[in-house]
């Protein structure tokens, strides 16, 4: 078997040796472009984290999360600034305020010596009522629902054909407003109209009918309605400019 001269053996070796040293250089350069080296591919991480840092929330103390939600109290569970729950103390209420599942609220009396105009304490409650039972009145009831003596209780206790309007504890021509005509409106005092009861409520106005009982007037809706009395349902109607045929 013929071998091969030792010049050409010399040049195969130096060849390969010179391929596998590309090789090396080729992998150590695809190392740095993927970040695993000690090239550009530490910067590029580096600059992650900055952008991460700039976008990250700082969260606002307890005390700054309360005063943001100064009708709060106690310990709960709010929502900070930066979308996370979080559970704080916000302490106690102010004057005159009580905590009272979380959210501080009107205190209510504790004693006698809480309410003022010879009122009592409803201690169940904490309203400052005019009675609590029939004793803390004279020759009246007492209206235990609303805390005031009244006249009546039930329409029973009145004379005649009156009714009792309970919330008033009086007795009356009404009870609500179906009791009354002319469209009036029932009040504690009976049926009046907005000259009797000038707040008509938003939205609404006094009509003065002019003519109507006791020369009041009637509460209409808007602003542009006008007042007629029908015959034909024998009281007095708001009307539209657009509709005066009704009356």
């Amino acid at each position: 078997m013929k071998t091969l001269p030792n010049k050409l053996t010399s040049l195969l070796c130096i060849l390969l040796l010179s391929l596998l040293s590309l090789s090396v250089v080729a992998c150590s350069d695809g190392d740095d472009d993927t970040g695993n080296g000690n090239g550009n591919g530490d910067a590029d991480v580096g600059d992650l984290e900055d952008v991460q840092e700039e976008d990250a929330c700082d969260p606002i103390s307890d005390e700054q999360l309360c005063d943001d939600h100064s009708d709060r109290c106690g310990s709960v569970e709010l929502e900070d600034n930066c979308g996370d729950d979080r559970t704080v103390d916000c302490g106690d209420c102010g004057d005159g305020e009580e905590c009272d599942e979380g959210f501080c609220v009107e205190a209510g009396c504790a004693s006698d010596d809480d309410c003022s105009g010879g009122e009592l304490c409803d201690t169940d409650s904490g309203d400052c009522v005019e009675c609590l039972d029939a004793s803390d009145c004279e020759e009246e009831f007492c209206n235990t629902d609303h805390g005031i003596c009244a006249e009546c209780l039930s329409s029973e206790d009145c004379d005649g054909e009156d009714v009792c309007n309970v919330s008033g504890g009086t007795c009356g021509d009404c009870m609500t407003d179906e009791d009354c005509e002319f469209g009036l409106t029932c009040t504690p005092d009976g049926c009046q109209g907005c000259d009797g009861n000038p707040d008509c409520g938003v939205g609404t106005v006094c009509c003065d009918t002019g003519t109507g009982p006791d020369d009041t007037g009637i509460c209409c809706p808007g602003d542009s309605h006008s007042c007629c009395f029908s015959n034909t349902l024998e009281q007095w109607l708001c009307v539209h400019p657009d509709d005066s045929e009704q009356c």
